[in-house]
């Protein structure tokens, strides 16, 4: 009898090439994910990236879209319709197809959401049918001017028909304004040129309102634009001191002309006259009766916790010696908390002061009827901590080009948040 054997030689081959299919697949599989991982990394940075440059473009007042689809193209993601970037403000509908969630409270106007879609070609799926893979990223940052969250108006100009035809003016050369805790709110009536803004710049952390006209030799340096037809007095923030009570007038009241160094206490003054020395004012109220002013030229000055009254004087500090230094501060408390300067309700004198850098000037000035109220920029830094500044009218003037004076102390208002929040 014959017996067949049966060999298994081959089997071996055979089990060999299923091994080497197998991982052929699964090195196939392996490249096209990693190709559509690291292209949804690199996306995901790209819509981060477009977020923060939109935002920072939304504090800066340019065109969002623009920017972050520049930035996203510039990262290899161009909205070409092999990739979607989409830019809104406030956010849509995300990749998962629902808003997304904001803290409470929170603006959705701040918000900028960058989505990029984008498709991967793949090597080896495509011979199960899978021509291409996408990946749906979306980033989220949040713009703030770091302005005050309400309207919160700096200075108001409560003049309606003033002499000078406007209730703000500003003309500075090629100098700077910046408003740092709110706007400006001007009452002028006046239909062509209420607000008037000549030469140099001046950005507000706030709305600018304006009753009357509007009248602006260079609009791109004025930042906020001011919208006209504001509601006329009483409406609006109207007078925020209307309360502050009159002081009562001491007696005796003395000269206090000075022209040596000097210390003065609170009381009644005929004027106040200040030359070239040194001069520390102790706390509490000056009262300078009327026919007199209080004039500071080429001091040093520390008042600390001061407020001076003046029953129709003016308040000069003007200087030609930058060495010297103002330092300012109001009372901290009582019926004049607050308030650095006070001319009478129906004080109608100009007031002058120069800035430079030694000024520091703190407190709010309450001056509602001058007929101007003027700031001349002498050097650069001057500084006004002040919170509110109530004046019949406004005047920035400039005598150094270039220079910069602040109002505001940009430690606790107006600094821009630009943060990545997803």
């Amino acid at each position: 009898m014959v017996t067949k054997t049966f060999s298994q030689k081959g089997q071996a081959l055979i089990l060999i090439v299923l091994a080497i299919v197998g991982l052929v697949a699964l090195t196939a599989l392996a490249i096209d994910a990693g190709n559509s991982f690291s292209d949804r990394r690199h996306a995901q940075n790209a819509a981060d990236t477009a977020a923060v440059a939109a935002a920072l473009a939304k504090v800066q007042e340019q065109d969002i879209s623009t920017i972050a689809l520049a930035r996203a193209t510039s990262n290899g993601y161009s909205n070409d319709g092999v990739n979607t970037v989409t830019v809104n403000n406030p956010p849509g509908a995300g990749c998962n197809g629902t808003l997304p969630a904001l803290p409470v409270g929170a603006d959705p106007n701040e918000y900028i959401q960058v989505i990029i879609r984008s498709r991967v070609n793949t090597y080896f799926a495509p011979i199960i049918g899978i021509g291409t893979l996408s990946n749906c990223v979306d980033a989220i940052a949040r713009a703030s001017s770091g302005c005050p969250p309400v309207e919160t108006y700096t200075i108001i100009t409560l003049s309606l028909t003033s002499g000078t035809g406007y209730g703000f003016f500003h003309d500075i050369n090629e100098g700077s304004l910046i408003i740092n805790n709110g706007g400006i709110y001007d009452y002028h009536t006046s239909s062509t040129q209420a607000f008037k803004a000549k030469l140099g710049t001046l950005t507000t952390c706030g709305a600018i309102k304006v009753v009357g006209g509007v009248n602006l030799d260079q609009p791109t340096h004025v930042t906020p634009l001011p919208t006209t037809g504001a509601p006329p007095w009483p409406a609006g923030p109207g007078d925020p001191f209307a309360g502050l009570p009159t002081p009562i007038q001491p007696s005796p009241c003395i000269d206090g002309t000075k022209t040596v160094d000097w210390t003065f206490s609170p009381g009644c003054y005929t004027k106040i006259v200040l030359s070239a020395k040194t001069y520390i004012f102790n706390p509490g109220v000056y009262y300078i009766k009327a026919g007199g002013d209080f004039t500071a030229t080429n001091s040093n000055i520390t008042a600390n916790e001061v407020m001076i009254y003046l029953v129709d004087g003016s308040f000069n500090l003007t200087y030609s010696t930058f060495t010297k230094t103002v330092t300012w501060t109001p009372p901290a408390s009582g019926d004049y908390a607050g308030i650095s300067l006070f001319q009478a309700r129906a004080n109608t004198s100009q007031s002058t002061i120069y800035s430079w850098s030694g000024l520091n000037l703190g407190g709010s000035i309450y001056a509602k009827s001058t007929a101007k109220f003027e700031v001349n920029l002498r050097q650069d830094g001057g500084v006004f901590n002040s919170p509110k500044i109530v004046v019949g009218v406004w005047k920035t003037m400039n005598s150094c080009p270039g220079c910069t004076v602040t109002i505001g102390d940009p430690l606790q208002s107006g600094q821009p948040i630009i943060e990545l929040t997803k």
